[in-house]
């Protein structure tokens, strides 16, 4: 019973920004910052050797503007993929010879469309690193405000999505934990 308790501890302290200690008698007591002890004896049980614990901190709306900009900008290289692989065909035949050579223009779009996807998927990726590397967060953001700004030589994510990006890149960069002890943690 102490055990399942002692989890629901911890799952409780994943979810929620306080700590929460792990005794019987001191259940739902939650200890100021700082008073954080983890006993590193390995002969006791997994819930025993963790007194109390931290939730991870890391800029989560950061890390939410960009993945879903990054998205956007992933979405719209691949309609433009599938824009040159339909439409295309379909506008040569009704206007007859074009002024511009046909490949020219299904080279130049099918170009835009994979700018697009590999600058989506790359801002994905910062995102994911930005959460997994808290600590990285500068270099994540600068590579997230490049990338989505290079996002504009594609079609940007339906502007929407380049701009998202931005804005999440530029939270990262300024982002700072809240408390030194959580960095060194994780």
């Amino acid at each position: 019973m102490t055990a399942i308790r002692s989890m629901a501890n911890i799952k409780r302290a994943w979810f929620d920004e306080r700590v929460i200690p792990d005794n019987d008698n001191q259940a739902g007591h939650v200890p100021p910052r700082g008073q954080c002890e983890t006993n590193k004896s390995s002969s006791l049980s997994l819930a025993s050797q963790v007194k109390c614990m931290t939730v991870r901190e890391y800029p989560s709306w950061a890390v939410f503007l960009s993945v879903i900009g990054g998205a956007l900008i992933l979405l719209s290289g691949g309609i433009d993929l599938g824009f040159r692989r339909s439409i295309l065909g379909d506008i040569y035949r009704i206007l007859g010879t074009p002024l511009v050579s046909p490949n020219f223009v299904s080279a130049t779009i099918e170009m835009v469309g994979l700018w697009g996807i590999a600058c989506g998927i790359c801002i994905i990726i910062m995102g994911y690193l930005l959460y997994s590397q808290p600590r990285s967060n500068s270099n994540s953001g600068i590579g997230i405000l490049v990338l989505s700004m290079w996002s504009f030589l594609g079609s940007g994510g339906f502007i929407i999505g380049g701009i998202l990006a931005i804005v999440g890149g530029i939270m990262a960069i300024i982002w700072r934990p809240k408390s030194p002890e959580s960095m060194e943690k994780t």
